[in-house]
This record gives structure tokens, sequence and C-alpha cells, in this order.
């Protein structure tokens, strides 16, 4: 299911408000028509994206429904992948880490197969500790320590990481989840889930993975990415934030 750009603007303006409002004040965050918000709303409610959470204060006639942000629609997987160690967190719609592992047993000079292999046990370790079917995951993000080729989700020009250079990252996720994978260098990453959510937030909401995948229309342009502040249907998911993406890059710069 795609998402209409209209309906990403409903979607965007609740998500912002970090709490359930009407459909007057998204009326009036959007500047579109009642009709026109009704018609997103019930798209979104029936994607379950939205839900209709309590009434509001009366302003003289019916107390209005209050619509909300559902952060538990489904489950992103960030994978942060550093030369000799990786960070995997499952989060929900809202940025929430709701299970995490990290590994030192990784050694990106093994080559993609041993190295990706390896990860893929992680994540299903995590998906086992949060109680979470594969079928549940609507998107996974990946960073890696070296450039990479965004749109075909490969890596590229990588002395690190010899064996590494338009290998499939992509397809190999593909295998084992059925949803939108992404790939991309880890500070672009990191810096995607300072821009979303601030600095103050982005070390303990892990958004860069979750960024990354989840804006609606996401093309090759990481700022039209980062600017978007909603996921679509489709879940092409972004990724995960701050603690996982940033954890180890702020011990490397320490030292």
């Amino acid at each position: 299911m795609s998402m209409s750009p209209i309906t990403a603007r409903v979607l965007a303006a609740v998500r912002s408000q970090g709490a359930p409002i009407s459909k007057a004040d998204i009326v009036r965050l959007t500047d579109l028509s009642l009709a026109t918000i009704t018609e997103h709303v019930a798209i979104l409610c029936a994607s379950k994206l939205l839900r209709a959470e309590e009434f509001g204060e009366s302003s003289g006639g019916r107390k209005p429904k209050l619509y909300g942000f559902n952060a538990e629609a489904g489950y992103i997987i960030a994978v942060d992948l550093e030369s000799t160690h990786v960070n995997v967190a499952l989060v929900d719609f809202g940025m929430k880490i709701l299970h995490e592992a990290s590994s030192d047993d990784v050694d990106v000079t093994s080559g993609p197969e041993a190295t990706l292999t390896h990860i893929k046990d992680v994540v299903l370790g995590v998906l086992k500790g949060a109680g979470v079917k594969s079928a549940h995951v609507k998107g996974l993000g990946m960073g890696v320590p070296g450039p990479v080729s965004f749109t075909q989700a490969r890596p590229s020009s990588l002395s690190l990481m010899p064996g590494w250079e338009s290998y499939p990252v992509r397809e190999f996720w593909k295998t084992h989840f059925a949803c939108p994978c992404f790939v991309d260098n880890n500070v672009h990453t990191m810096a995607l889930g300072e821009r979303s959510l601030g600095p103050a937030m982005a070390p303990n909401a892990r958004s860069s993975i979750w960024r990354m995948t989840t804006a609606p229309g996401r093309s090759s342009s990481r700022a039209t990415a980062a600017q978007s502040n909603a996921p679509s249907p489709s879940l092409r998911p972004r990724a995960c934030a701050g603690r996982c993406c940033c954890r180890s890059r702020r011990r490397s710069i320490a030292r």
C-alpha cells in the first residue's frame, strides 16, 4: 500500500503534536479542508497508523474525537555496523527501543556473507527477546562504515571492507524479511536521527535508522527524508536513531 502526499501530510501533522488532536486541529495545522481531513484520517485509521484515542473538550457543541499516532502499528529493525562491532535494535513506530543487542564477534574483513549471516542471527535474537515475529517487521535500516550507493543499497569503494563493494546488502535482508530495506553510511544515519529528533533525543531514541526507513516518498535525497515526520503504510523504513548508531561513534570521537 502506498501513501499519497496528502495522507502523509495529515499523518505528519498528527505525529508532530506528540498527543491526540482533533480534526479541527489538523485543519489548522495543514490548511486542508475538513472534508479532506476526514477522508485521509479515515484512510490512516484503516491502515492503523492513526487511532481514535478519546474525546476533547467541547467548545459549545459535541465533544470532538481526538486522533493519535499509533506507535504500535509495526516494528523497525535498526542495524549499526562497525568494522569489529555491531549494534542491533528493535523499535516501534514511536521510536521507542523495545529490545537491543550488540556483538563484538564481527570482522568485516571476513566478507559480507559471513558478516551479514552473523548479524542476521543477532537480529533474530532481538526479535525473539522482544516476542516479535518477523512478519510484523515493517522495515529494516542498516548503517555501514563507509560510502554507500544509497539508491542501490550497495557499499562502494570500501578499503576497510574488502569484498563488500557493490554487494547486494538489501537483497540479503529481503531474503529474510518481507519489508523495505535501506542501507546507508552510518554517519549519515546518525545525522538523520539527530536532525529528525534533535541532539537531546537522538541518543535515546535511535532514530537515525528509523528515520532513514520511514519517510514517505523516501528517495535518494537524504535531506528530504530527514525533514519528513511520517511513516507510510508501505513503510519504507528509515534508520533507527541515536543510541545504537551513535554509541560506538561517540567512543571513537572521545578517543
